[in-house]
This record gives structure tokens, C-alpha cells and sequence, in this order.
């Protein structure tokens, strides 16, 4: 094979083609990133592990209204965690799959600083039309 029939490396390529190249193996990074469903476990245990958004299942816990928000507690089998929304529609016993961004806020009590890691939802991707049973 001749060196000329050979594709150019891509350090060879114009800068469109690497940035669009570049840009491609991005958006299936993450794409492939938030199609699998993540425990909350993994979330709580390592939240800057994941892109910024996850998909996580469980079922609606404790609920409390805000002005202008609710926040939700979501529970799988694997531990729970607090759901920032403005989507009142959910139900408390509903499983439900959603999409969200994680959040982590520093908390100071007393002069002892402990993180937060919430979920800041995005989007309901499937919700069980009636709540379970508790």
C-alpha cells in the first residue's frame, strides 16, 4: 500500500474536520452517558464521577412544596435523594425514570462544612400512571 492511499491521521486533517471529529466522539460520550439508569448510591457516593446529568429510577418519597417548586425524595434499592422540580404532577408512591442535573452545595452549621448532592430534574422520562401502595 502506498503512503497516498492510505486515510490521513487525524493530526493531518484541516481544523473543521478535527473540531467536528472532536465534536462527534463528545456528543456520544455523552449521550452514551445518560442513557443507562444510575443508582442513587452512585450518585450520593461519587457525584462528580458522572456528566452532570443523570438518569435515575425509583419511586416518589416525602414530598415538600416550595413557592414556585416542590422538592421530592427519590428512592431506589440502593439509598435515596432530594429532586428539585417545578413538575407538581407526580405522586408520592409513583415510580417514575427521570432525567436530571446533578447539584452539590456546600453546607456550614457550626463551622462544619458537609456537601449536599441533590438532583435538579429535568425531565420525567416514564412515571407509572398510579402510585404504588406504601
Amino acid at each position: 500500500m502506498k503512503s497516498s492511499d492510505r486515510p490521513a491521521s487525524p493530526a493531518k486533517l484541516p481544523l473543521p474536520h478535527r473540531r467536528s471529529i472532536a465534536a462527534g466522539i463528545t456528543l456520544a460520550l455523552v449521550l452514551t452517558g445518560c442513557s443507562t439508569v444510575t443508582t442513587i448510591q452512585d450518585v450520593q457516593n461519587r457525584p462528580r464521577r458522572w456528566f452532570s446529568t443523570v438518569q435515575l429510577q425509583g419511586t416518589v418519597g416525602d414530598r415538600v412544596p416550595l413557592i414556585g417548586a416542590e422538592v421530592y425524595e427519590l428512592k431506589d434499592g440502593t439509598g435515596s435523594i432530594w429532586v428539585l422540580t417545578d413538575d407538581r404532577s407526580l405522586n408520592t408512591g409513583q415510580q417514575v425514570k427521570i432525567r436530571g442535573e446533578i447539584q452539590i452545595e456546600d453546607i456550614t452549621i457550626e463551622g462544619q462544612t458537609t456537601q449536599e448532592v441533590y438532583i435538579k430534574q429535568q425531565q420525567v422520562l416514564e412515571k407509572q400512571t398510579e402510585p404504588q401502595n406504601p
